[in-house]
Protein backbone atom coordinates (compact mmCIF):
# COMPACT_ATOMS: atom_id res chain seq x y z
CA UNK A 1 0.00 0.00 0.00
CA UNK A 2 1.02 3.61 -0.52
CA UNK A 3 0.93 6.47 1.98
CA UNK A 4 -2.86 6.72 1.54
CA UNK A 5 -3.41 3.00 2.15
CA UNK A 6 -4.25 2.32 -1.51
CA UNK A 7 -3.00 -0.65 -3.51
CA UNK A 8 -3.37 -2.11 -6.99
CA UNK A 9 -2.83 -5.71 -8.10
CA UNK A 10 -2.92 -6.70 -11.76
CA UNK A 11 -3.89 -10.29 -12.61
CA UNK A 12 -3.61 -11.85 -16.05
CA UNK A 13 -6.02 -14.73 -15.56
CA UNK A 14 -9.69 -14.35 -14.52
CA UNK A 15 -10.93 -16.51 -11.66
CA UNK A 16 -11.35 -16.71 -7.89
CA UNK A 17 -8.58 -15.22 -5.77
CA UNK A 18 -7.88 -15.12 -2.05
CA UNK A 19 -6.48 -11.72 -1.08
CA UNK A 20 -4.49 -11.57 2.14
CA UNK A 21 -3.43 -8.38 3.93
CA UNK A 22 -0.86 -8.37 6.73
CA UNK A 23 0.96 -5.70 8.71
CA UNK A 24 3.10 -6.14 11.78
CA UNK A 25 1.08 -5.33 14.88
CA UNK A 26 -2.29 -5.84 13.13
CA UNK A 27 -4.65 -8.78 12.75
CA UNK A 28 -4.35 -10.65 9.45
CA UNK A 29 -7.31 -10.20 7.03
CA UNK A 30 -8.28 -12.51 4.14
CA UNK A 31 -11.07 -11.97 1.58
CA UNK A 32 -12.25 -13.91 -1.48
CA UNK A 33 -12.65 -12.19 -4.83
CA UNK A 34 -14.03 -13.36 -8.20
CA UNK A 35 -12.85 -11.33 -11.17
CA UNK A 36 -13.79 -11.62 -14.85
CA UNK A 37 -11.67 -10.93 -17.92
CA UNK A 38 -11.06 -7.18 -18.26
CA UNK A 39 -12.97 -6.43 -15.04
CA UNK A 40 -11.73 -3.92 -12.46
CA UNK A 41 -12.85 -4.35 -8.84
CA UNK A 42 -12.32 -2.57 -5.56
CA UNK A 43 -11.63 -4.54 -2.40
CA UNK A 44 -11.28 -2.67 0.90
CA UNK A 45 -9.83 -3.92 4.16
CA UNK A 46 -10.08 -2.61 7.70
CA UNK A 47 -7.21 -3.82 9.87
CA UNK A 48 -7.54 -4.15 13.62
CA UNK A 49 -4.61 -3.43 15.92
CA UNK A 50 -3.33 -6.42 17.87
CA UNK A 51 -2.09 -5.43 21.31
CA UNK A 52 0.41 -8.20 21.92
CA UNK A 53 3.17 -7.91 24.49
CA UNK A 54 6.32 -6.29 23.02
CA UNK A 55 9.02 -8.89 22.39
CA UNK A 56 12.76 -8.55 21.91
CA UNK A 57 14.46 -11.40 20.04
CA UNK A 58 18.24 -11.55 20.46
CA UNK A 59 20.45 -13.67 18.21
CA UNK A 60 24.03 -14.28 19.36
CA UNK A 61 26.82 -15.79 17.31
CA UNK A 62 30.59 -16.23 17.35
CA UNK A 63 32.51 -13.61 15.37
CA UNK A 64 35.02 -15.62 13.37
CA UNK A 65 35.50 -14.01 9.94
CA UNK A 66 35.73 -15.10 7.20
CA UNK A 67 33.89 -18.18 8.50
CA UNK A 68 30.10 -17.95 8.58
CA UNK A 69 28.61 -16.93 11.97
CA UNK A 70 28.18 -19.83 14.41
CA UNK A 71 25.14 -19.66 16.76
CA UNK A 72 26.21 -19.31 20.39
CA UNK A 73 24.10 -20.93 23.10
CA UNK A 74 23.97 -20.38 26.88
CA UNK A 75 24.67 -16.66 26.53
CA UNK A 76 23.19 -14.60 29.36
CA UNK A 77 21.14 -11.75 27.89
CA UNK A 78 20.04 -8.66 29.79
CA UNK A 79 17.73 -5.96 28.44
CA UNK A 80 18.19 -2.72 30.39
CA UNK A 81 15.52 -0.01 30.16
CA UNK A 82 16.86 3.44 29.34
CA UNK A 83 13.94 5.23 30.95
CA UNK A 84 13.52 3.31 34.20
CA UNK A 85 15.14 0.76 36.50
CA UNK A 86 13.51 -2.15 34.66
CA UNK A 87 15.66 -4.97 33.32
CA UNK A 88 14.89 -8.38 31.85
CA UNK A 89 17.09 -11.47 31.77
CA UNK A 90 17.23 -14.48 29.48
CA UNK A 91 19.53 -17.16 28.04
CA UNK A 92 20.07 -18.11 24.40
CA UNK A 93 19.08 -21.58 23.21
CA UNK A 94 21.01 -24.00 20.98
CA UNK A 95 20.15 -21.80 17.98
CA UNK A 96 21.64 -18.74 19.67
CA UNK A 97 18.19 -17.18 20.17
CA UNK A 98 16.70 -15.56 23.27
CA UNK A 99 13.15 -14.15 23.37
CA UNK A 100 12.11 -11.69 26.07
CA UNK A 101 8.66 -10.14 26.57
CA UNK A 102 9.11 -6.61 27.89
CA UNK A 103 7.16 -3.48 28.68
CA UNK A 104 7.08 -0.76 26.01
CA UNK A 105 10.21 1.39 26.08
CA UNK A 106 13.75 1.68 24.86
CA UNK A 107 16.37 -0.86 25.88
CA UNK A 108 20.07 -1.55 25.63
CA UNK A 109 21.00 -5.22 25.23
CA UNK A 110 23.90 -6.79 27.13
CA UNK A 111 25.36 -10.25 26.45
CA UNK A 112 27.72 -12.29 28.63
CA UNK A 113 29.24 -15.76 28.47
CA UNK A 114 32.35 -17.07 30.29
CA UNK A 115 35.33 -17.18 27.95
CA UNK A 116 33.94 -14.43 25.70
CA UNK A 117 34.30 -10.66 25.73
CA UNK A 118 31.13 -9.17 27.28
CA UNK A 119 29.12 -7.21 24.72
CA UNK A 120 26.87 -4.22 25.23
CA UNK A 121 24.80 -3.43 22.18
CA UNK A 122 24.90 0.32 21.74
CA UNK A 123 21.97 0.31 19.33
CA UNK A 124 18.78 1.28 21.13
CA UNK A 125 15.97 -1.25 20.71
CA UNK A 126 12.46 0.19 20.67
CA UNK A 127 9.83 -2.13 22.10
CA UNK A 128 6.26 -1.12 21.20
CA UNK A 129 2.92 -2.90 21.37
CA UNK A 130 2.47 -5.53 18.70
CA UNK A 131 6.09 -5.35 17.51
CA UNK A 132 8.95 -7.82 17.62
CA UNK A 133 12.38 -6.19 17.74
CA UNK A 134 15.35 -8.19 16.47
CA UNK A 135 18.92 -7.69 17.67
CA UNK A 136 22.06 -9.47 16.46
CA UNK A 137 25.12 -9.62 18.70
CA UNK A 138 28.47 -11.00 17.55
CA UNK A 139 30.72 -12.18 20.38
CA UNK A 140 34.49 -12.69 20.38
CA UNK A 141 36.55 -15.12 22.41
CA UNK A 142 38.65 -13.61 25.19
CA UNK A 143 42.37 -13.56 24.37
CA UNK A 144 44.10 -16.49 26.02
CA UNK A 145 47.02 -15.59 28.27
CA UNK A 146 50.50 -16.95 27.57
CA UNK A 147 51.10 -20.59 28.41
CA UNK A 148 53.65 -21.13 31.18
CA UNK A 149 56.14 -23.99 30.69
CA UNK A 150 57.57 -25.14 34.04
CA UNK A 151 61.05 -26.66 34.01
CA UNK A 152 63.08 -28.13 36.87
CA UNK A 153 66.02 -30.42 37.59
CA UNK A 154 64.07 -33.43 36.28
CA UNK A 155 64.20 -31.81 32.81
CA UNK A 156 68.00 -31.81 32.71
CA UNK A 157 69.22 -33.10 29.34
CA UNK A 158 65.80 -32.95 27.67
CA UNK A 159 64.55 -31.20 24.54
CA UNK A 160 61.53 -29.00 25.22
CA UNK A 161 59.17 -27.70 22.53
CA UNK A 162 57.51 -24.34 23.25
CA UNK A 163 55.36 -21.84 21.38
CA UNK A 164 56.51 -18.27 20.75
CA UNK A 165 53.79 -16.72 22.93
CA UNK A 166 54.65 -18.91 25.95
CA UNK A 167 56.69 -18.18 29.09
CA UNK A 168 59.42 -20.54 30.33
CA UNK A 169 59.72 -20.86 34.12
CA UNK A 170 62.97 -22.56 35.16
CA UNK A 171 63.31 -23.30 38.89
CA UNK A 172 66.37 -24.94 40.48
CA UNK A 173 67.45 -25.51 44.09
CA UNK A 174 70.33 -23.43 45.43
CA UNK A 175 71.92 -22.72 48.80
CA UNK A 176 73.71 -19.36 48.96
CA UNK A 177 75.15 -20.19 52.40
CA UNK A 178 77.54 -22.67 50.74
CA UNK A 179 78.98 -19.97 48.51
CA UNK A 180 77.66 -21.71 45.41
CA UNK A 181 75.41 -20.13 42.82
CA UNK A 182 73.80 -20.87 39.47
CA UNK A 183 75.15 -18.98 36.45
CA UNK A 184 73.91 -19.10 32.86
CA UNK A 185 76.84 -20.10 30.68
CA UNK A 186 75.11 -20.60 27.33
CA UNK A 187 71.97 -19.07 25.80
CA UNK A 188 71.03 -17.53 22.47
CA UNK A 189 69.62 -14.15 23.52
CA UNK A 190 68.19 -13.55 20.05
CA UNK A 191 65.81 -16.50 20.65
CA UNK A 192 65.23 -16.36 24.43
CA UNK A 193 64.94 -13.20 26.50
CA UNK A 194 65.49 -13.34 30.28
CA UNK A 195 62.60 -11.28 31.70
CA UNK A 196 62.93 -11.95 35.45
CA UNK A 197 65.12 -13.65 38.07
CA UNK A 198 64.26 -14.14 41.75
CA UNK A 199 64.54 -16.42 44.81
CA UNK A 200 61.85 -18.15 46.87
CA UNK A 201 61.86 -20.07 50.13
CA UNK A 202 61.13 -23.77 49.68
CA UNK A 203 57.38 -24.17 49.10
CA UNK A 204 57.05 -27.62 50.68
CA UNK A 205 58.08 -26.95 54.28
CA UNK A 206 55.23 -28.30 56.48
CA UNK A 207 53.01 -25.89 58.42
CA UNK A 208 54.21 -22.83 56.53
CA UNK A 209 52.08 -20.66 54.23
CA UNK A 210 53.06 -20.34 50.60
CA UNK A 211 55.09 -18.42 49.67
CA UNK A 212 57.13 -17.80 52.84
CA UNK A 213 60.29 -15.83 53.61
CA UNK A 214 63.72 -17.27 52.86
CA UNK A 215 65.28 -19.00 55.88
CA UNK A 216 68.96 -18.17 56.37
CA UNK A 217 71.15 -21.23 55.74
CA UNK A 218 68.35 -23.28 54.17
CA UNK A 219 68.04 -24.25 50.49
CA UNK A 220 65.90 -21.94 48.38
CA UNK A 221 64.34 -22.04 44.94
CA UNK A 222 65.95 -19.86 42.29
CA UNK A 223 63.70 -19.00 39.35
CA UNK A 224 64.39 -17.57 35.88
CA UNK A 225 61.64 -16.45 33.51
CA UNK A 226 62.34 -16.52 29.77
CA UNK A 227 60.24 -15.22 26.88
CA UNK A 228 60.76 -16.69 23.39
CA UNK A 229 61.34 -13.93 20.83
CA UNK A 230 61.55 -15.71 17.48
CA UNK A 231 61.27 -19.22 16.11
CA UNK A 232 64.46 -21.21 16.45
CA UNK A 233 66.48 -23.54 18.66
CA UNK A 234 68.87 -22.79 21.49
CA UNK A 235 70.67 -24.64 24.25
CA UNK A 236 70.13 -23.23 27.75
CA UNK A 237 73.04 -24.21 30.01
CA UNK A 238 73.72 -23.34 33.65
CA UNK A 239 76.38 -24.42 36.13
CA UNK A 240 76.29 -24.50 39.93
CA UNK A 241 79.67 -23.39 41.30
CA UNK A 242 81.70 -21.01 43.44
CA UNK A 243 82.63 -18.12 41.12
CA UNK A 244 86.03 -17.52 42.75
CA UNK A 245 87.11 -21.12 42.13
CA UNK A 246 87.18 -22.17 38.46
CA UNK A 247 87.35 -25.85 39.42
CA UNK A 248 84.41 -25.78 41.83
CA UNK A 249 81.58 -26.83 39.50
CA UNK A 250 79.21 -29.00 41.54
CA UNK A 251 76.64 -29.75 38.84
CA UNK A 252 75.27 -28.48 35.55
CA UNK A 253 71.85 -28.12 33.98
CA UNK A 254 71.21 -28.24 30.24
CA UNK A 255 67.96 -28.12 28.30
CA UNK A 256 67.45 -27.73 24.55
CA UNK A 257 64.67 -25.24 23.71
CA UNK A 258 62.87 -25.44 20.36
CA UNK A 259 60.55 -22.49 19.65
CA UNK A 260 57.88 -23.10 17.01
CA UNK A 261 54.22 -23.76 16.28
CA UNK A 262 53.28 -26.96 18.13
CA UNK A 263 50.97 -29.09 16.00
CA UNK A 264 51.59 -32.22 18.04
CA UNK A 265 53.41 -33.11 21.23
CA UNK A 266 56.84 -34.58 20.47
CA UNK A 267 58.14 -37.45 22.55
CA UNK A 268 61.24 -36.46 24.52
Amino acid sequence: TDAMGRYEIKVKTPGIYMVEVTKEGYQREVKQLFIKQGERKRLDFQLHRVYTIPTIVVYTYICNPPVLPIPLDEVKIRAVSMGSSLSYNGVTDEKGICKMMVKPGEYIIEAYKPGYIPCRKTTVVSAVWGKISHVEIGMKLKPVGPRVIYLGESDNGKTVYVEKDSIINLTLLTNPSTGCQWDIININHSILNLTDHFYWGLTKIPDRPEPHPIIVGAPVEETWLFKPIVYGETSLELKYWQPWNSNSTVKTFTVNIVVGEILFKPIN
